[in-house]
């Protein structure tokens, strides 16, 4: 069985007191909706992998944040899996610009918008935990 790496952010910003969550919907077939994040380069850090990948899908540089980290797996055809490494991003007031190469569409929302949004059950999860810690290390972020 082959295992494919990729990394990945949950990049989110505070607007007011209020934060928002950044989606993607992919220009893959199947268009789903999801986060910025991309395979790991042969020599890159799981790290270096999501701040390269974040910033070539969305012109956004972002440092992650330690402490948070969550794992998604799943299998992509007959003998691959694919293990997909999120970290926790907050965005500056940068403007998002796109690589229409690999995304569609962009979308700063709520939480609520945003879990209603994603397509895959294991990325809402994913978006669930980012929030709860957050909402539990807010005064630390």
């Amino acid at each position: 069985m082959k295992l494919e790496k990729s990394c990945g952010a949950i990049v989110y910003r505070k607007i007011n007191d209020d934060i928002e969550f950044l989606a993607i919907k992919s220009n893959s077939p199947g268009e789903h909706w999801g986060f910025p994040k991309g395979h790991v380069e042969e020599g890159e850090t799981e790290k270096e992998t999501c701040i390269r990948e974040v910033y070539e899908e969305t012109g956004l540089v972002v440092t992650p944040q330690d402490g948070f980290i969550a794992y998604d797996k799943y299998k992509i055809s007959e003998d691959t899996y694919k293990e997909v490494v999120f970290f926790l991003a907050f965005a500056t007031d940068q403007e998002v610009v796109v690589n229409e190469d690999e995304v569609k569409e962009y979308k700063w929302a709520s939480f609520d918008e945003i879990y209603d949004l994603v397509t895959y059950d294991s990325t809402r999860n994913i978006l669930i935990k980012a929030r709860e810690y957050i909402m539990n290390n807010e005064k630390d972020l």
